[in-house]
């Protein structure tokens, strides 16, 4: 696809598809990888429960929320990982979302990780993007795609 001297309208679209979905993966994967720098403390969790969301199939949440100190001032949190603004709720099956609950019973101490230059930004977990990573997956591959397929 790149070794020749012009690129129809499909190759250029392909592989700018390809560029794009790279760099969103890389850089979903490194935000997620983000919590990983950040200091840890004991918290207790508040509350936790289960939401349904009507939608086309039947939809879940999970909504947590935990006390934790950091040098003696006290924090209010319910974000469970580092996620923008941007990004949707996070959907699961009724059966997914009730383990998770069952994991964080109110009462139970949890790991908080807490941004050091802003406590009051905190996550219970931290795990890559397997969001990010498929982008990266599927956009490498259709870029080797077009790589290989003028040869």
């Amino acid at each position: 696809m790149i070794m020749t001297d012009t690129l129809s309208r499909g190759e250029m679209f392909a592989f700018g598809l390809s560029i794009f979905l790279v760099v969103i993966g890389a850089v979903l994967m490194l935000h997620s990888c983000i919590p990983r720098k950040w200091h840890a403390t004991v918290g207790q969790v508040l509350s936790s429960r289960t939401r349904w969301h009507a939608t086309d199939g039947a939809q879940f949440s999970f909504e947590i929320t935990y006390l934790y100190r950091v040098d003696g001032v006290p924090y209010e949190g319910s974000a469970i990982r580092l996620r923008w603004e941007w990004q949707p709720l996070f959907l699961v099956s009724r059966e997914e979302a009730e383990w998770f609950v069952r994991r964080h019973p109110t009462g139970k101490e949890v790991r908080v990780l807490y941004d050091p230059r802003n406590p009051a930004r905190a996550v219970l977990e931290h795990r890559l993007s397997y969001a990010g990573l498929a982008s990266a997956i599927v956009g490498a591959c259709i870029l080797l795609a077009g790589l290989f397929a003028k040869e």
